[in-house]
């Protein structure tokens, strides 16, 4: 992994992207994880295998009795329980049991969930998250895939190439490298922010979506939320 993405600050994913009970894989720095969502809105993530159970966490399905109470991972094939250390929930052991399953340390911060994947921080969370929300209304997101390229050359690229198709039209772009790129845009209705988050998966691969936030400055700007996360989308290609 190349040094200068080491310590940075990755966001993997917004709470919205996340479903209650059903857990969904996370790839960052080579290693799989498993992440859920409990109905209190808890976020938990795990290396996907554990040593010592067969079971594979993204099989499994993630249980939650109260609100208040620690996330369970059931593994069917094994009718395992896990809680939310990664320590194995066994009815006839009373004492804790050993973790399992190493956990990735997770920042949530509002629904942005980041991680430094386990490296020390060298670069500081992007405080425009902590702005975002009282400016802008999440329209959703969009365009989540993968690309067999390395997370620096990935984000250069995407620059170089908005600069040269939006040279003409009233859009700003503001860089938080290496994972941050968010494009400003006024429309005749509001204003949008575009953001796109990069995610090493390996040294060679590298998942990005977009963030697409509005800010309405007439009535009938949400009646075409739908189509502005299209057009997201669609030039997410250029």
């Amino acid at each position: 992994m190349q040094p200068t993405l080491l310590g940075a600050p990755w966001l993997l994913v917004h709470k919205s992207m996340l479903t209650v009970n059903q857990p969904r894989k996370i790839c960052l720095y080579g290693n799989d994880y498993v992440m859920s969502k409990a109905r209190s809105g808890t976020i938990h993530a795990f290396s996907k295998i554990y040593p010592s159970i067969a079971g594979i966490p993204s099989k499994a399905r993630a249980t939650t009795e109260h609100d208040n109470v620690k996330t369970d991972r059931v593994y069917p094939d094994q009718d395992s329980r896990f809680d939310a250390q990664g320590c194995a929930a066994i009815s006839s052991i009373s004492k804790a049991t050993e973790p399992q399953s190493q956990p990735l340390d997770l920042i949530v911060q509002g629904d942005f969930v980041w991680s430094y994947g386990g490296y020390a921080p060298k670069l500081p969370i992007p405080s425009v998250f902590n702005t975002m929300p009282a400016n802008y209304y999440l329209i959703g997101h969009t365009a989540e895939q993968t690309f067999e390229t390395d997370a620096a050359s990935l984000v250069s690229s995407f620059q170089d190439s908005y600069r040269q198709n939006y040279s003409k039209t009233r859009t700003q772009i503001e860089n938080h490298n290496p994972s941050v790129l968010i494009l400003h845009g006024e429309l005749p209705l509001g204003k949008i922010a575009q953001c796109h988050l990069f995610i090493p998966e390996t040294l060679h691969r590298t998942r990005t979506y977009i963030l697409l936030f509005g800010q309405a400055q007439h009535p009938a700007f949400k009646w075409f939320d739908q189509a502005y996360l299209k057009f997201s989308e669609m030039i997410y290609s250029v």
